[in-house]
């Protein structure tokens, strides 16, 4: 469903930006591809996908533990 008022290259620039977005890239990155200030971008985000904490994307090894130093907690191996 498009939002009242965009056309449709707009409506396809916002929906790459969110996937974009939702694959861990940031806003200022996403924001640069489309040369897009940082402000117009987060609000064309807002719209179409919800944002991240300001901590970031969380880091998880493959068997879906935390990866140390990213978000989990630091533990040594024996």
């Amino acid at each position: 469903m498009d939002p009242v008022g965009i056309d449709a290259d707009q409506e396809t620039l916002e929906q790459d930006a969110a996937r974009l977005y939702d694959q861990g890239w940031s806003i200022r990155l996403v924001a640069e591809k489309f040369d897009y200030g940082y402000g117009a971008m987060r609000h064309i985000l807002q719209r179409r996908t919800p944002l991240r904490s300001r901590g970031g994307r969380k880091f998880v090894h493959g068997d879906g533990e935390p990866a140390p130093g990213r978000g989990g907690e630091e533990t040594m191996s024996p």
